[in-house]
């Protein structure tokens, strides 16, 4: 909306074999409707090579969503080089919504193609559990993409 305001910082570390970040953000909606429009994340992640071939990251957040309100969640990505243009990424994360009583799992599987640095080209699975109460549907969904990244 017209009136929405937020302020966002990260504090981020990049080395060969280790690499972390704390980022942190407040933000305020101009929504009707919404008995507390703003809110917050504080999160921290670290990432580790495993050689030339494969590596591994963590994160974990905690915040407020104004519809939602307080959350904590935790992610974990591993991915493997196959060749110098192909990989392999598998991932997972869970979000506890305190207030409102949900839980959610996703996991995700992805294989990637970089035949030239600028494109990236991808086919992903992913599958979420828990999102019933968000939507009022299907508890569980399945979802197959494809994905080109363009580097200009």
């Amino acid at each position: 909306g017209s009136g929405d305001l937020g302020v966002a910082g990260e504090i981020k570390y990049s080395g060969d074999t280790i690499s972390g970040e704390i980022s942190g953000i407040m933000y305020e909606h101009d929504r009707v409707g919404l008995s507390d429009d703003s809110g917050y994340q504080i999160g921290a992640g670290l990432g580790f090579a495993l050689g030339d071939m494969a590596n591994i990251s963590a994160a974990a957040a905690i915040g407020e969503e104004p519809s939602k309100g307080d959350y904590w969640n935790a992610s974990v990505l591993l991915g493997v080089s196959l060749t110098d243009t192909a990989r392999i990424e598998v991932g997972a994360s869970y979000v506890d919504y305190d207030d409102i009583n949900v839980e959610v799992w996703e996991a995700i599987a992805g294989i990637y193609y970089e035949p030239v640095s600028q494109l990236t080209l991808g086919l992903e699975v992913d599958y979420a559990d828990g999102l019933a109460d968000f939507y009022g549907n299907d508890d569980e969904f399945l979802t197959f993409d494809f994905v080109s990244i363009w580097r200009f």
